[in-house]
């Protein structure tokens, strides 16, 4: 189960789902059509230099030949209307300008004052341009656009080194792909880490690799569990839930001192294993049920928030109280 856990790293989430103006943001999709955009912008002395413009153009083209991109507009591609004696022609803005300064200013001009243009494709001053690409996919799911974000990505680092120009990223689905990379790279990073210093103090604490061990593989037991909990209900992890392993360890490394610490008790008092274990589990089961009771109602009391994120996050986090309850109480002594 847990290799099919999927990750949703979407801001929208967090929008409570009977919002009225998130309800208003629907219907307007519905009417409009799709609003999922990935900006690129470029700041430089002078957007309309050559250097410039020939950047946007090899980036507007490159952008426009990726899978499921609906929309790529740019200074590259921008086109105004001119007026003839006889009719009006629409023109290439940036058609000519390498060659002709003198069209170069004039088109600054046109840019510059366009309501079209303006504060949209350019600044005022024209020291910052954009290119703004419109998504096809209508999903808030990330690995819908992750393939297309990618690319998006791939071109844009190829362009500036190849340019010598600093280009930047921004945009929702953007913003999205950053937080799932931070969300696995702390996984992946800081439980590992997480779990050699818990190694390490339960060693030096017990003094004992066989209490040690023992120990260790009852909180891998609960936090495997824990991951797997999230595919067999159907949900993601996400920004919130990311923070449950370190939660369920913390509870199931003092849950199984406190187990391992009582069955040495008896095991000095009696001098037998068995009685040991009987006694042990006499005198601890009630108050560790009580404890992870008590904590459990606490958790599960953000069951009743009206965010999504969070409510899933007290529903998990109960549940993977009782399940290291189970597993101490099935592992240790």
């Amino acid at each position: 189960m847990i290799p099919r856990t999927q990750f949703d790293s979407s801001i929208r989430s967090f929008i409570m789902s009977d919002d009225k103006d998130y309800d208003i943001y629907n219907r307007y999709k519905e009417i409009f059509g799709q609003d999922d955009v990935v900006v690129v912008a470029l700041e430089t002395a002078d957007v309309l230099a050559p250097k410039c413009v020939e950047l946007l153009q090899r980036l507007t083209e490159r952008l426009e030949q990726v899978d499921n991109i609906f929309d790529v507009r740019s200074l590259a591609n921008a086109e105004f209307m001119m007026g003839t004696e006889e009719s009006f022609e629409a023109v290439r803005l940036v058609k000519g300008i390498d060659k002709d300064p003198a069209l170069r200013e004039v088109r600054r001009r046109i840019a510059t004052r366009d309501e079209l243009f303006r504060k949209d494709l350019i600044s005022e001053d024209s020291r910052k341009t954009a290119v703004i690409v419109t998504l096809r996919s209508d999903s808030s799911e990330m690995h819908m656009h992750e393939p297309e974000m990618r690319a998006i990505e791939k071109i844009v680092a190829e362009e500036s080194a190849r340019s010598g120009l600093k280009l930047y990223m921004m945009g929702e689905r953007y913003l999205d792909l950053r937080f799932l990379e931070y969300i696995k790279r702390d996984l992946v990073v800081f439980i590992p880490i997480t779990y050699l210093v818990i190694l390490v103090l339960l060693h030096a604490g017990f003094r004992n690799w066989r209490y040690t061990l023992i120990s260790f593989a009852a909180i891998l037991v609960c936090q495997v569990w824990m991951a797997a909990l999230i595919p067999m209900l159907g949900l993601k992890m996400n920004s919130v839930n990311a923070g449950l392993p370190s939660l369920i360890l913390c509870l199931a490394l003092t849950e199984a001192v406190h187990w391992i610490h009582g069955y040495r008790r008896m095991l000095g008092e009696t001098g037998k294993p068995v009685t040991a274990m009987e006694d042990t589990m006499k005198e601890l089961i009630l108050p560790s049920f009580v404890t992870v009771l008590t904590c459990a109602v606490g958790f599960g009391s953000l069951a009743t928030n009206a965010v999504t994120p969070i409510r899933h996050f007290g529903m998990l986090a109960s549940m993977g109280l009782f399940v290291s309850f189970v597993v101490m109480v099935v592992m240790l002594p």
